[in-house]
């Protein structure tokens, strides 16, 4: 499936901007504030890139471009002047003074996250697989050094280094088999330790923190399960009983009946897996016996929930504390729990970071929101709910004075906590956000040295001068010589031809490989204003398709090298916006050594221009609870799109009036074509307030999502299609998850 290349990283400035002198006294800088970098799309979802976001304001204030294959997750160093954002064979360098590309680091294989020495001199980056971690010198970006982590066939991305630089730890990225975390002394660069990881059929293990007196390290794995089995444990974290397979709370005898038959062999244990209480796959007497007591109000013992924190002594380097997450509802946590949300057995990630007081620990990846650890007794104090599907958070930061998490959710937003409170005073719609990193106050801009002056140095907490070195800046590519074909600017335009004749002079940036392909370049002027699709369906060969401006030797404008990686689509396809009259170069290039026969296509979908206005004449379904509305989008027109998709599909628009405060699940569940949904306040030019594509990554393409929302509060629902032929019958439910008791709402 094809989404517009968009990808970018969102900065969010927190902080009264002023003037400071830094390095030398004649060379003035301007102080930034606090800022909240965000990695977005990648992936299906295009290009990624980094957004800029003023925190004080919550708008955007620059978005930067990042070559394709990014890991999502983005490291800042200590003094706030370098963001680290890891790639496919490379790392990206971003100079956050002034917001641009300064470097790459090469020589890095599936490099995941990024830690920092104290004084942020050097970089420690996990490698996934083969598993290593690499030491770089963060003043020559070069990789000074890696350490092979032995015995681990799943790979590594965790990574935290201790207050004082000492020692690194690393963590198993898949906890199976031999799972485990690793210190590593950092002066001898030699495993002093390891530290013993639970067995999982299934797990994820993507972040670390360690607490700013360096005593204790919190690793959060998720999803410690696998099949029946995950339904067994997440039932039993909710409190449910052995056999309980309606998960209402009890027991009946007609599922004791169903029990036998599954341990006869008469029914299959799929039917109902509660009743597997050891995790066998068998069902024993004792089992039976269990369900029959808890038909009775006598619950059996059940296991703990596939979903925690391991918390390691720093001193013993041993595991001295779990955290038992759970299945919680949103709020203090009591002994009432509930049943598992959609989504909530495989949570989309476990980022952590720790307020600078070593107060509380805020961990993603918690069903509906963010996990809130009290790190004087290690239990869960509150679950921030954070909007989204289910618990589809993925990466947690916090401001330097503690005041504020950053929290990315792939449903397409970023929420901002107040940790006073614990709750969401904010919610930003950023395209499939990953990761999030924030730069602390410092010197921003280009300095202006007094004509003696010496030249500036980084600000004082580097004790070297930095020395400028070549680094690869693939958006200022030199101008190789070429000879274009000029297309002209009809539309459609579909060209066939081959690569293998053509010449090798251009490096794309979504190119790890290095290109020693062959690629054949175009010349193509936009007729009109618009969006349009550039693709390379139905090529034979792996291609990388590149845009650049003017001409050859422009500026890249845009980039992609699969369609679509996850079903392992090599062909590519881009959307980028064109004015009336403006010239690109297409390069159709190969990936590693490919050529062969290419078709280009090139094709403006049928949207209104920007200049043009939309016509909204939603239809109005009433405030029914719970409300299930049919219809169609095959005859519709395409007049909008969302931040999440809708480019090119016909759309249905709906009003709705909420009856009743609290948070409404919509969903397109039984349609019929691969739907977008999103949803705005009040009408079809109202605020964002939510936006999905897929409910989920196994396939379902119906979309779901989740919006509070006030009595008489009404909205507009758009069901819209993913791209132009994506339309027909469809199906609307809209149900009230959790009516509020005041009018106040914590949310979006």
């Amino acid at each position: 499936m094809k989404q517009p290349s968009l990808c970018w990283v969102v900065v969010i400035v927190a902080a009264t901007a002023t003037v400071a002198l830094w390095g030398p006294t004649t060379t003035v800088w301007a102080q930034q504030s606090d800022a909240a970098y965000v990695v977005a799309g990648g992936g299906t979802f295009g290009t990624p890139f980094v957004d800029v976001i003023d925190t004080q304001t919550n708008t955007e204030v620059t978005r930067i471009s990042l070559p394709e294959r990014n890991s999502g997750f983005i490291g800042v160093t200590p003094d706030g002047t370098m963001a680290y954002v890891p790639g496919d064979g490379f790392i990206t360098v971003i100079d956050t003074r002034t917001n641009e590309i300064s470097g790459m680091v090469t020589d890095v294989v599936r490099p995941q996250r990024v830690a920092f020495s104290p004084d942020g001199t050097v970089a420690y980056v996990t490698l996934l697989n083969p598993p290593a971690l690499a030491i770089i010198d963060t003043f020559t970006n070069t990789v000074t050094d890696t350490i092979p982590i032995p015995n681990e066939d799943r790979g590594v991305i965790a990574v935290g280094v201790t207050p004082d630089g000492a020692f690194a730890y690393v963590s198993t990225a898949l906890p199976q088999a031999a799972g485990a975390i690793r210190v590593i002394d950092l002066a001898s660069r030699e495993i002093v330790a390891t530290i013993p990881m639970p067995v999982c059929d299934f797990g994820i293990s993507s972040d670390l923190a360690i607490t700013p007196d360096g005593k204790r390290v919190y690793v959060p794995v998720f999803g410690c399960t696998n099949g029946a089995a995950a339904l067994r444990r997440a039932a039993a974290a909710a409190n449910m009983c052995a056999g309980d397979c309606s998960m209402n709370g009890t027991v009946t005898p007609d599922e004791i009946l169903l029990g036998l038959g599954i341990a006869l062999g008469v029914r299959t244990l799929g039917v109902c897996p509660l009743f597997d209480v050891d995790n066998s796959g068998l069902i024993t007497v004792d089992e039976i016996l269990a369900a029959v007591n808890a038909a009775f109000g006598v619950c059996a013992p059940q296991p703990p929930s596939p979903n925690f924190a391991l918390v390691v002594d720093t001193q013993t380097n041993s595991v001295v504390d779990i955290v038992d997450f759970g299945y919680v509802a949103p709020g203090a946590v009591t002994a009432s729990t509930r049943p598992m949300t959609e989504g909530a057995l495989l949570p989309s990630g476990s980022g952590i970071d720790i307020t600078p007081d070593g107060r509380f620990a805020y961990v993603a990846g918690c069903t509906d929101g963010v996990c809130v650890i009290d790190t004087a007794d290690n239990t869960v104090s509150t679950v921030v709910p954070t909007g989204g599907v289910g618990g589809l958070t993925f990466d947690v930061a916090i401001t330097p004075d503690g005041t504020s998490a950053y929290v990315v959710g792939l449903e397409g937003y970023v929420a901002v906590i107040d940790t006073a409170s614990n709750t969401v005073v904010t919610s930003l719609t950023v395209p499939n956000p990953q990761g999030v990193g924030i730069r602390p106050a410092g010197p921003a801009g280009t300095p202006t040295p007094t004509p003696t002056g010496p030249t500036p140095t980084r600000p004082p907490t580097r004790t070297r001068t930095e020395t400028p070195t070549p680094t690869l800046t693939p958006t200022t590519p030199p101008t190789p010589a070429c000879q274009p074909t000029d297309l002209g600017s009809a539309l459609p335009v579909a060209v066939s031809g081959s690569t293998a004749t053509g010449t090798n002079v251009f490096v794309s940036f979504c190119d790890a490989s290095g290109s020693n392909s062959p690629e054949q370049t175009f010349l193509y002027t936009a007729p009109v204003t618009g969006f349009y699709n550039i693709d390379t369906t139905g090529s034979d060969f792996d291609t990388i398709l590149s845009v650049r401006a003017v001409s050859c030797g422009g500026d890249e404008l845009a980039c992609n090298d699969d369609a679509d990686p996850g079903l392992k689509i090599q062909t590519s396809a881009l959307t980028l916006p064109l004015s009336a009259g403006e010239q690109v170069a297409v390069i159709v290039d190969g990936f590693n050594l490919a050529q062969g026969t290419f078709m280009l296509h090139i094709d403006l979908p049928a949207t209104p221009t920007p200049t043009a206005t939309p016509v909204c004449a939603p239809t109005d379904i009433g405030s029914a609870q719970p409300l299930t509305f049919t219809g169609s989008t095959a005859f519709a027109a395409d007049q909008f799109f969302g931040p999440c998709g809708g480019f090119g599909g016909p759309e249905i628009v709906l009003q709705y009036t909420a009856p009743v405060t609290g948070s409404y699940r919509i969903d397109t569940g039984g349609s019929a074509f691969d739907t977008v949904l999103y949803v705005r306040d009040g009408d079809c030019f109202g605020v964002d307030l939510a936006c999905n594509d897929d409910v989920d990554a196994s396939g379902t393409r119906t979309s779901a999502v989740t919006v509070a929302l006030e009595a008489g509060q009404r909205i507009a629902i758009f069901v819209d299609g993913f791209e132009p032929n994506a339309n027909g019958d469809f199906t609307l439910h809209i149900n009230v998850q959790a009516p509020a008791p005041s009018p106040t709402v914590v949310g979006l």
